[in-house]
């Protein structure tokens, strides 16, 4: 269990411009808005006393063990800091990125994405002023180091084979409709499933794949 540190970036456009000469819109048909790693450049709190985010964990998942996630069941649940207590140690939730072995940029990409989670528990009306506020605050810096990724990703795995894994980037898939919980408990609507996809043979990495279970 592997602490890493997070960077926040702001849902602020900017910098269009300045990935014409390395996004290769031409050989693509998808948008570079598309691409969170494109479209948000700033970055960092703008007051320097405000404390880095909170940081998140990687699990080695081959060395994981059931009662690892049944000493997490019986805590009550999950804590997306330390997720699994027999194996994460506790400590503080904030971690400096000069501390931390890994950095992972923070993006809460557009107001649709960042509301399309309809299980929060912190509730709707907490999330869309979380988004407003955090705009508000955030955007310090600015950089564009992530922008070359793209080109070198189409170049490396080909055209082809780009377009197919990068097929629906940025889109949000439709929700299935929420089950109505009656006052005995059980449900009155059943989910409504997406139309199945259909796999193409062979399997490949990428690939949507869906199962159903007896």
């Amino acid at each position: 269990c592997i602490r890493i540190a997070r960077r926040q970036f702001a849902s602020i456009d900017g910098g269009k411009n300045s990935s014409s000469t390395t996004y290769p819109s031409s050989a693509l048909s998808v948008s570079s808005e598309q691409f969170q790693t494109l479209r948000w450049r700033k970055w960092d709190f703008l007051d320097e006393q405000h404390p880095s985010l909170a940081g998140k964990t990687v699990i080695d998942l081959a060395a994981l063990r059931l009662e690892d996630i049944d000493a997490e069941a019986a805590e009550g649940g999950g804590d997306p800091h330390f997720p699994l207590p027999n194996i994460c140690a506790k400590g503080s939730i904030f971690l400096s990125e000069r501390h931390a072995p890994l950095l992972a940029n923070h993006y809460m990409g557009t107001k649709e994405q960042w509301n399309y989670r309809s299980n929060d528990s912190r509730g709707a009306e907490c999330l869309n002023d979380l988004f407003g506020h955090q705009n508000n605050i955030v955007g310090k810096y600015y950089s564009d180091v992530l922008v070359p990724w793209l080109e070198g990703f189409v170049n490396s795995a080909g055209l082809e084979e780009a377009s197919r894994l990068l097929e629906g980037v940025g889109e949000l898939e439709p929700k299935p409709a929420d089950t109505n919980v009656a006052a005995d408990g059980k449900g009155t609507d059943a989910i409504t499933h997406a139309t199945p996809i259909e796999n193409k043979s062979p399997i490949r990495v990428g690939s949507r794949v869906q199962y159903f279970y007896d």
